[in-house]
């Protein structure tokens, strides 16, 4: 019972068996299984329970829908439906409100896409302004012009403060997942933007305009002086902007330990720099955990497996963040690299971004988020408010309840590890999270 309560429903009849229904009520008060205060019938099985990150609940999990629910939703996108509901995926005889034909769309592309109902008149069938309005700010972009229609480019501004571009995205595209701002996405690229990237992080000065981000650029090396010509991508994804200096030319035992102690691996002193594809036994900088990573995938994949998240670059421009999240009265501490859609996943699912810090490399970040989580967890013993359950985008052991403290003395720690860290040395208290 414990187990199904931490997934967000309470048993209603006793253990039928791990692999058998169980009756059970849903513990979220705003349930969309709930319909006039009628609660939903849900019969979770333990197994399924104990393997999924989601709510045991299957409409707070997304994976089922009230069919009167469905029918009003798509009531309000302009189709009355003429039979019963017969699932997202299957077709849904229906009738169009606009012009009255009688039409077959599928749930899943009228509701949860954002496609038209009907194809005969899709430019006469709206979503409401105040409904796409919204979408559009909560994807983060604020419209500068009236709504256009769900497949039309819409003029916005990105609500992201360290962009601000001027952005054309269509809702329609956005319902799916994708990023408003294509600068932000990191499909486009300001110019100005991309030179200062390759000074700073690849070490090169351009010599000519930006061509795009996977055409070679001619490049001066500001440590060599030579010539290169390395990508914007291959820069964004790690790798030096000099082939040279990168780690394919390091040669001596000193200049292996500089450049892995940069990204965040401390080698064994007793063991010598062999080749770059040698695994070098040494320690994590972040969590100090052993662990032997090769030279040459450190700019990709970080020395620890352990601390470090998949597809986090640990070399790479990043961002520490707190998320508070005003229903649940919950705060997170998080980390992710500059241009990756962590935050939108966070507000998706009703999280607002309290305040943001940006770092020159991911495994300050990582070091930064640690010593907080020590702070918390260690020294105050606040423990985490949340279980995988309730987020289903992951991250629920660096959650902290606000019933602690209040949000500005949490980003307080949060300025204060990251003063520590830039300032020099390891900061107090920096270990792995409980």
């Amino acid at each position: 019972m414990d187990i199904m309560r931490a997934a967000g429903v309470e048993p209603l009849e006793d253990y039928p068996g791990v692999d058998a229904p169980w009756k059970c009520r849903c513990l979220n008060p705003e349930c969309p299984g709930v319909w006039n205060g009628e609660p939903a019938d849900i019969r979770p099985r333990l197994s399924d329970v104990r393997v999924s990150k989601r709510s045991a609940c299957k409409y707070c999990a997304r994976r089922a829908v009230r069919p009167e629910r469905a029918t009003r939703q798509m009531i309000e996108r302009g189709v009355l439906p003429v039979e019963e509901y017969p699932g997202a995926l299957k077709p849904w005889k229906c009738r169009c409100l606009a012009c009255g034909a009688l039409i077959t769309p599928r749930y899943a592309n009228v509701v949860l896409n954002g496609a038209g109902g009907c194809a005969f008149c899709a430019n006469r069938v709206r979503v409401p302004d105040s409904v796409a309005i919204e979408e559009m700010r909560a994807a983060g972009a604020e419209p500068l012009d009236p709504y256009p229609g769900v497949n039309t480019r819409w003029c916005c501004r990105c609500l992201n403060p360290d962009c601000g571009q001027e952005i054309h995205p269509r809702l329609g595209t956005v319902r799916t997942g994708s990023r408003p701002c294509k600068w932000c996405a990191g499909t486009v690229t300001d110019p100005r933007t991309a030179s200062d990237y390759m000074v700073t992080f690849g070490g090169v000065e351009p010599l000519e305009a930006y061509p795009g981000a996977r055409t070679p650029w001619r490049c001066r090396c500001l440590t060599c002086k030579r010539t290169v010509t390395p990508t914007l991508g291959s820069v964004k994804g790690g790798r030096s902007g000099c082939r040279h200096c990168a780690v394919g030319a390091v040669r001596t035992d000193k200049e292996a330990r500089e450049y892995a102690c940069a990204r965040g691996f401390i080698p064994d002193p007793e063991i010598p720099y062999r080749t770059s594809r040698t695994p070098w036994p040494g320690i994590c900088r972040v969590c100090e955990a052993p662990c032997s990573p090769r030279l040459d995938n450190l700019h990709r994949q970080g020395p620890c497996r352990n601390c470090a998240d998949f597809g986090f670059n640990t070399s790479a421009p990043s961002v520490v963040y707190l998320v508070v999240h005003p229903k649940l009265r919950v705060a997170k501490v998080g980390v992710c690299n500059i241009g990756t859609p962590r935050l939108q996943q966070h507000q998706r699912e009703g999280w607002e971004v309290h305040e943001t810090v940006h770092l020159p490399m991911g495994w300050q970040a990582l070091l930064v988020e640690q010593a907080v989580l020590a702070v918390w967890r260690k020294e105050r013993g606040w423990p985490p408010a949340l279980t995988a359950a309730d987020m289903p985008q992951a991250g629920y052991t660096e959650t902290v309840a606000l019933a602690h403290a209040p949000v500005e003395t949490l980003w307080l720690d949060v300025l204060q590890a990251c003063s520590q860290v830039l300032h020099g040395g390891r900061p107090e208290g920096d270990q792995p999270a409980a």
